[in-house]
């Protein structure tokens, strides 16, 4: 059967939206709306977190430029260290002899007088086993005469010699000297008597340098 309803509008029964309706209609806008809300919070992180990882980056690309800064310093440093080295060790093998024999002018007393100077300097080894085996590193032979007839003021010359740690340093030894009493001419007969005398004063053997690679 069907039914029609013949009262006015203004009568009728206003007909309500389903309730059910309505809460999963008001569900779906809060969904929508959280959803949209998180989404703007995730672009907001995700931005955050891409500012962050290139502000890593960066930093990291800075320590690796300080790192390879760093790196050649020291390598600067280390080459510098190297020449230093190489120069002061130069140096200490060299021999200053216009100050060795300069120094060996001052230890020499005034009745002592030296004539003659024989240097025989041999070039370094190279190889350190070689040291032991060589004999010397060359000799420095000096003649000189002392006045009067004893041998005790050359026997302390040469003692003073070997003591000077300055002068001394590059020799070894000193060989005992070789005496011969002799006249000397064209001076007083009561002053002319003298000790003629030789001394062989040893060097060192030497290593020939070698620069490190």
């Amino acid at each position: 059967m069907i039914r029609i309803n013949l009262l006015p509008p203004e009568y009728r029964k206003v007909e309500r939206t389903p309730i059910g309706f309505f809460v999963a209609f008001l569900i779906a806008v809060v969904l929508a709306f959280l959803g949209v809300l998180y989404t703007f919070f995730m672009h907001i992180q995700l931005r955050n977190s891409e500012r962050k990882v290139q502000q890593k980056r960066q930093m990291v690309e800075n320590l690796k430029k300080q790192v390879q800064d760093l790196d050649e310093l020291r390598k600067q440093v280390s080459e510098f260290s190297r020449r230093q080295r190489i120069i002061m060790t130069i140096r200490a093998m060299r021999i200053y002899w216009s100050r060795k024999l300069s120094l060996m002018g001052n230890l020499t007393p005034p009745n002592i007088w030296l004539t003659k100077m024989d240097m025989n300097q041999k070039d370094p080894v190279e190889k350190k086993e070689d040291l032991a085996r060589a004999r010397n590193g060359g000799t420095l032979q000096v003649t000189g005469y002392c006045r009067g007839t004893e041998y005790k003021p050359v026997a302390n010359y040469r003692e003073l010699l070997k003591k000077n740690r300055l002068f001394f340093y590059d020799f070894f030894q000193i060989s005992p000297p070789g005496f011969e009493r002799v006249k000397l001419p064209n001076v007083d007969p009561v002053e002319s008597d003298a000790v003629k005398f030789t001394m062989t004063l040893e060097l060192k053997p030497r290593l020939q340098f070698q620069p490190e690679e």
